[in-house]
């Protein structure tokens, strides 16, 4: 998974979005720089967010509340 990430085409995806959007990325993992590429590339209304301590599934303790604290700000 981690190489299709690296792999993939984010240009033609994050360009062709036109609705508002928010990245949220954990802050332990591998796919930071991704989620961050994503973003710039993106058109506006945009957010960024990093979990600090949170890992891919956002499992950790207070992680999975801080997930979804961050994505109800975006949404109200």
């Amino acid at each position: 998974m981690y190489k299709e990430c690296v792999e993939l085409n984010t240009d033609r995806l994050s360009t062709n979005l036109r609705r508002p959007l928010k990245i949220i990325a954990a802050g332990n993992g591998i796919l930071i720089d991704g989620a961050k590429r994503y973003f710039d590339q993106a058109n506006k209304p945009k957010e960024f967010a990093v979990i600090n301590g949170a890992g891919h599934s956002f499992n950790e303790d207070g992680a999975e509340e801080k997930l979804f604290k961050e994505t109800l700000k975006f949404i109200k």
